[in-house]
């Protein structure tokens, strides 16, 4: 159950973690009587707004702070995220620390260190938190799912909890509508009337001890995972920026000859550090040795990128392409955690990325480079 949470959780979260780069670093703040129209994307130290926008809020820095009203969505990342104001949307944050007030008219996807659900915070829609600590005081209106450490329950929830976690409190203070059943390998504290349907306790799937030993979906691991989605992000962006027209054709590109690139990505594995080995051996050939290793390198690690974008024009076909790749990088990172089967679909799809670059930078005479705005 664990790990079908936290993999929910995940996804969402990947979606909306690291923007840094989807808008200049301008702006950080939306004063109290200023009305933006459509999706607005900001990033910075820190990211206020405290005025109404009338689409989806995109956010990422240190702290990301709304005080006002989204007519849409919220989608943040930070270290400190206090999402005070109402929204007629979705909440999908990600973060250490995450504050949550005011009143969210659809659904609320956290995964944070430390999560805190305010007294004062209605969600009307269902709740998905991952965390080390989740507490929730406000009122919940649809169901309750949560994963970590150390659960607790202060507030209502009208509906059923599910809960995967080491210590789990329900305090005097809660009411639970529904059913309550949660794994873990300690009894809960549950204060006597509240709550109104069954308490079932099931087994782990694993002990906590082999959990820590073996899972794959560890606290640690996600944050591991959404942050290298955030610096795969920051760099796929600048990429963007430059060399825009070659990764807005991205998808179409790949769709067409994608088994060519995948041909093309195995012979570059094979022949450059072959090809290198043999000028290392001569004198004259060293200088040149060394760079195509570092330019080998540095492909692998770029291969990522375009079929990044291609994964994510699959899914969001009428997005703009920083969401594509956001996107796309979120699927990666999911994969990856796949015993087995996810170490070969990205290396599948690293030769893949890497055939795409070669041929454009030694095949292709002309190059698109003006930048997507």
């Amino acid at each position: 159950m664990k790990k079908l949470i936290v993999i929910s959780i995940l996804l969402i979260m990947c979606i909306s973690v690291s923007v840094f780069a989807a808008e200049r670093m301008e702006n950080t703040v939306i004063s109290k009587d200023e009305t933006r129209t459509g999706i607005v994307t900001l990033a910075g130290t820190t990211v206020v707004n405290d005025g109404t926008i009338d689409d989806d809020f995109i956010a990422a820095g240190q702290s990301v702070i709304n005080n006002g009203h989204v007519n849409g969505d919220i989608i943040a990342a930070g270290r400190t995220l206090s999402l005070v104001g109402n929204t007629r949307g979705n909440i999908r944050a990600a973060g250490y620390d995450i504050t949550l007030k005011g009143i969210t008219a659809k659904n609320a996807t956290i995964a944070a260190n430390t999560i805190s659900i305010d007294k004062s915070a209605v969600i009307y829609g269902t709740t998905m938190a991952a965390a080390q600590t989740v507490t929730v005081s406000g009122t919940l209106n649809r169901p309750l799912y949560a994963a970590g450490e150390n659960i607790i329950i202060d507030g209502v929830v009208a509906g059923d909890v599910q809960v995967d976690a080491r210590m789990l409190t329900v305090l005097p203070g809660a009411k639970i509508s529904g059913n309550l059943s949660y794994a873990s390998d300690n009894d809960a504290n549950v204060a006597p009337g509240t709550v109104a349907g069954t308490v079932t306790k099931k087994a782990p799937v694993i002990t906590a001890k082999e959990f820590g030993k073996k899972a794959e979906f560890t606290i640690a691991n996600i944050f591991s995972k959404l942050w290298w989605i955030a610096g795969s992000f920051l760099l796929g962006a600048l990429l963007i920026k430059i060399f825009g027209m070659f990764f807005k054709d991205t998808p179409g590109t790949i769709s067409a000859s994608w088994l060519k690139y995948l041909g093309i990505g195995i012979l570059t594995l094979i022949v450059i550090p072959v090809a290198s080995i043999i000028l290392l051996v001569t004198v004259v050939g060293i200088p040149i040795a060394i760079v195509s290793i570092v330019g080998y390198v540095l492909l692998i690690f770029l291969a990522k990128i375009p079929v990044s974008i291609f994964i994510g024009d699959l899914i969001l076909k009428d997005k703009n392409i920083y969401l594509k790749l956001l996107a796309g990088l979120s699927i990666l990172g999911l994969v990856y955690l796949i015993p087995y089967l996810g170490g070969l679909a990205c290396f599948v799809v690293m030769l893949t990325g890497l055939g795409l670059l070669v041929y454009n930078i030694f095949f292709v005479r002309k190059a698109a480079v003006a930048p997507v705005e």
